[in-house]
């Protein structure tokens, strides 16, 4: 299978609490389709406070395997769409996906969105 056989989808977690809640979600994907993270982006719902708080893609195992987002400190309103790739760039078949914070503020919410291509398996 090739990435032009693939679909793109866009998970979202609304308002996520990303000073207090450290699993922010889970994703699973097509059945037997393979993955690639394209973007991790947010929008802050709630002024965030004191320090940055990195978003991180990954598996239990290693939570930034795929990628690690920054969320500046901000008022609401502020959006940006940038991330670090993290050590793997292929996310297996089948595999959960974790979304996660390391509490970095000690206030603010975000919508946290993560786009991935799924190719393979349920996706073509």
């Amino acid at each position: 299978m090739s990435y032009g056989n693939g679909i793109s989808a866009l998970y979202r977690f609304p308002a996520a609490a990303i000073d207090t809640v450290a699993a922010v979600g889970t994703i699973l994907g097509p059945a037997g389709a393979t993955g690639r993270l394209i973007s991790v982006s947010s929008v802050i719902t709630v002024l965030t406070t004191v320090a940055v708080t990195v978003v991180s893609v990954g598996t239990g195992g290693d939570p930034n395997a795929y990628a690690d987002h920054t969320v500046p400190i901000g008022a609401a309103g502020i959006s940006q769409n940038a991330i670090t790739r993290g050590v793997t760039d292929e996310i297996p078949a089948d595999s959960e996906v974790e979304v996660t914070s390391n509490l970095g503020a000690t206030a603010g919410d975000a919508d946290i969105l993560v786009l991935i291509e799924w190719y393979g398996g349920g996706a073509s």
